[in-house]
């Protein structure tokens, strides 16, 4: 019982850090700045595999050059 509350709690605290990433760096903002859709879209975002406390600790600016950049690799590889 208390292993299982101390996983609740922890996930209780871990959750607005959540809300945070995902209004940071979700399908429709990486869909705009990289023009990719689709499979293509889940895939990219998948190699990404930013932690949620890195995306909130990282400035909208240097995590959107960062994509960017990422996705020209991404591109190019395909």
């Amino acid at each position: 019982e208390g292993k299982s509350r101390r996983k609740y709690m922890e996930l209780k605290a871990e959750e607005p850090i959540k809300q945070k990433a995902e209004a940071k760096y979700n399908r429709e903002i990486v869909k705009n700045l990289t023009g990719l859709a689709g499979a293509e879209l889940d895939e990219f975002m998948k190699s990404c595999n930013y932690s949620y406390s890195y995306i909130v600790s990282t400035s909208d600016y240097d995590l959107y050059r960062e994509i960017i950049s990422k996705s020209e690799e991404f591109k190019k590889k395909k």
